[in-house]
């Protein structure tokens, strides 16, 4: 019996369990340093598998990917990278690599262009007539929500692809005990990656934080976090600058710094701004600039 059949989801008579949800979306879940990198790399890059896999000693790269939302928190961070299933599947095949034996067990596919046929750890699987956690009916894709998916995508997947990019809880860090990103919440998270791309002028992912000519309400709740991030202690500002194009170099330098860790500099920098009200407006220019949204504005 394959090792699959533990997950099926057809019951009989054409009918799915109800652990059957449609696939639509898959998600890249990563710490805000891993993050940065996929912005300057413009790409989610496929790693080797590093666990005890059977394919650990394949060299297959792959980029790790899931259809499950923990409503407890990731373990693998907080910045959430999405991608349409449709888009990544099509024109490849599937292979069934295992299960692994977790607290929530977990099914492994590969998603490959190459013909692993040959290769004795794999198992072709077709959605459409093998009863597993994966199937496809009618042009529509369905998973196992019952169980931790894992899609191990065996190519780098370029930034150009993601569908939608957010944050989310992040618990019992796979890491470190004293993960930071863990204790500070998603949000103080959301606030430093989007001060990295204001920072940095890191365009990757304008058109999904972007929608319609104006801001998605995440980028907004986001901003909302850059704000109250730079903002100094008692809203004391004690600089000189007034002028917009020195005030905006100096909130960009401060975006780059607090974006890559350094709030305690980003506030000095912030701290040479005149008062809040300019602080306020500047801000609003480059995010202005940024997304070419003209009349964009803090609520």
């Amino acid at each position: 019996m394959s090792e699959w059949k533990k997950y099926a989801l057809n019951v009989g008579k054409g009918k799915l369990s109800d652990d059957a949800q449609e696939l639509e979306t898959v998600y890249h879940v990563v710490h805000a340093r891993i993050c940065r990198r996929i912005l300057e790399d413009e790409k989610l890059r496929a790693g080797i598998i590093g666990d005890e896999s059977i394919l650990k000693t394949s060299r297959i790269a792959v980029v790790w990917t899931s259809a499950n939302y923990w409503h407890n928190g990731s373990i693998y961070g907080s910045v959430r990278f999405g991608f349409k299933w449709k888009k990544l599947v099509r024109d490849r095949k599937i292979y069934w690599v295992e299960d692994r034996e977790y607290r929530n067990p977990a099914y492994r596919l590969l998603i490959t262009e190459r013909d692993l046929s040959n290769d004795k750890r794999l198992q072709a699987y077709d959605p459409e007539t093998d009863n597993g956690p994966l199937r496809r009916i009618d042009g529509s894709w369905y998973w196992n929500g019952k169980y931790t998916s894992e899609f191990m995508i065996d190519q780098d997947i370029p930034l150009a692809q993601a569908a939608s990019f957010d944050f989310v809880s992040h618990a019992k860090c796979r890491e470190s005990r004293s993960c930071d990103e863990e204790k500070n919440g998603y949000q103080s998270t959301g606030g430093q990656v989007m001060s990295f791309i204001l920072g940095n002028g890191i365009h990757g992912l304008d058109k999904v934080l972007a929608d319609d000519g104006d801001l998605t309400s995440e980028a907004n709740s986001t901003l909302i976090s850059v704000y109250r991030a730079l903002l100094p202690k008692a809203q004391k500002f004690d600089g000189v600058l007034s002028k917009t194009s020195s005030v905006t170099a100096a909130i960009r330098g401060a975006l780059a710094l607090h974006g890559s860790g350094q709030r305690s500099e980003a506030m000095k920098l912030i701290a040479t701004i005149r008062d809040e009200d300019v602080f306020e407006k500047g801000l609003e220019e480059i995010v202005r600039s940024h997304f070419d949204l003209a009349n964009w504005k803090f609520d």
